[in-house]
């Protein structure tokens, strides 16, 4: 990704960026073709996803969509109601057929759309999927009344949004969508002193080991050992 320039109108900023889309084939990169396109300004720390044949990238009001098979850009609002895109409060994680989710954390209340990767870029394309309160769950760990929760930065968060972590002073939590349940699972020490992105390892549990071969063992050698009498 090239960015070519900066303008900006009043106190709103756009970038002009520039794609190159290359293939790779018999083990060779190959230069398949560009896009070009003015967006509003990036996030500070850009993560982009890749989805099906879209890769999608965080900007402060909206969100941009590169897709790989048409070479365009294409621009999607946020959903209603929200104007602007914090990292702290927003996420977005991978969804089948070229969609997206989008997670907003506001205070307590987590609320997760879908977008489905359609062209149309309008705000109707959002779906309102879940709306999980997190202050019963607070409750359960004695957490509760506290400071206010964070997302936290992930490098995944599963594909179809299997699970989140959210920041809480120097705990990190992790919640189960699907089961709604809400653990502490870090706790940051004196070694550590911050807590700023999370990593997760992901396998199947509990793990399957492949069966050991049991070779039969060799047949033990007899020796014969001749002397002679002097």
């Amino acid at each position: 990704m090239v960015v070519n320039g900066l303008s900006h109108r009043g106190k709103k900023y756009s970038i002009k960026y520039k794609a190159n889309i290359y293939a790779l084939q018999d083990g060779l990169w190959h230069w398949r073709s560009s896009a070009a396109a003015v967006l509003p300004s990036p996030r500070s720390d850009l993560n982009p996803l890749l989805s099906g044949n879209k890769i999608y990238m965080e900007h402060s009001t909206s969100i941009a969509a590169l897709n790989l098979t048409t070479s365009n850009f294409s621009s999607i609002p946020l959903p209603k109601g929200i104007e602007r895109y914090v990292c702290e409060d927003m996420m977005m994680s991978r969804a089948s057929d070229s969609g997206i989710y989008l997670i907003h954390l506001e205070k307590l209340q987590l609320r997760i759309w879908l977008h489905r990767g359609d062209n149309s870029g309008s705000m109707r394309n959002w779906l309102l999927l879940d709306n999980i309160c997190l202050r019963e769950m607070l409750d359960d760990l004695g957490m509760a009344g506290g400071e206010q929760p964070t997302l936290l930065n992930t490098s995944e968060t599963g594909d179809n949004l299997r699970f989140v972590f959210l920041k809480m002073g120097q705990c990190a939590l992790y919640l189960d969508i699907k089961h709604r349940e809400l653990r502490k699972v870090y706790e940051v020490t004196e070694d550590d002193r911050t807590l700023e992105w999370i990593y997760p390892f992901m396998m199947t549990w509990p793990p399957t080991f492949p069966v050991l071969k049991i070779y039969p063992a060799s047949p033990k050698r007899t020796v014969i050992r001749r002397t002679r009498t002097l």
